[in-house]
């Protein structure tokens, strides 16, 4: 997991899930307090239940994402995040 802006998160996304074997979890906090999370993984592991579960979504199962207020995000640092509240919209 990386805090990055989200115009490098499928470079920076792409080199992490090789690292890590599996996925990548990339955020970054809007100008509105959102904390965009882009997921990419390596091929043979699916991603989008991860995002779905977060009330966002994807597709090719290795590229996904999902939204959740600023007040969440010490769950994410944490690892402690559990499945969605309701959805943010911008």
């Amino acid at each position: 997991m990386v805090n990055a802006p989200g115009v490098f998160h499928s470079l920076v996304g792409d080199m992490l899930c090789q690292k890590s074997g599996t996925f990548a979890l990339m955020w970054a906090v809007d100008k509105n307090a959102v904390v965009k999370c882009g997921l990419r993984s390596k091929p043979g592991f699916n991603c989008i239940p991860l995002a779905a579960s977060m009330g966002g979504g994807g597709h090719a199962a290795r590229l996904g994402g999902f939204k959740m207020p600023f007040q969440r995000l010490p769950e994410l640092l944490g690892g402690s995040l559990t499945a969605a509240a309701p959805a943010v919209t911008t």
